[in-house]
């Protein structure tokens, strides 16, 4: 008998999304509550929208790199007449 397979689930239980997110059963409840993590409630369940968690992914990684774009500060620049050689006599010039 040949079975069709299902198709991908649409919703994570919280638990799941916490393992996807890489933390705790606990704080994943917290940030649900804080309204940190996006849910439907469908009776008693409380499901997390697999759509929601990527947009949200994708958003707070947009914001992080152009925070780090942001806020990279330029390296320093020598300052002009300054010499980067290691010469202990100043501006000798160098023997043929």
């Amino acid at each position: 008998m040949h079975e069709t397979p299902l198709p991908e689930r649409k919703t994570l239980s919280v638990e799941e999304a916490a393992e996807a997110l890489g933390i705790g059963r606990t704080l994943a409840y917290e940030a649900v509550r804080r309204g940190e993590i996006p849910t439907v409630r469908i009776g008693r369940r409380l499901l997390v929208p697999r759509a929601a968690l990527d947009r949200l992914l994708n958003q707070a990684a947009t914001e992080a790199s152009q925070h780090f774009v942001e806020e990279t500060p330029e390296p320093p620049r020598p300052h002009v007449g300054s010499s980067l050689t290691s010469s202990t006599q100043p501006n000798q010039p160098e023997a043929a």
